[in-house]
């Protein structure tokens, strides 16, 4: 499961969008290295550090 990066609620890779929030998730990158949620526009993980 990922987690929106806007609302942190948990949700599914097929979801299109938060259930809670509206957030689309298409806009949701997952690290390869530690598998956290971030913002596709993101360069690096903003959890490890990793670059994608």
């Amino acid at each position: 499961m990922e987690k929106c990066p806007n609302y942190g609620e948990e949700v599914n890779t097929t979801d299109l969008d938060c259930g809670k929030c509206g957030h689309l998730l298409s806009d949701i990158k997952v690290c390869p290295s530690c598998g956290a949620t971030n913002n596709s526009d993101n360069k690096v993980c903003s959890a490890c550090g990793k670059e994608f």
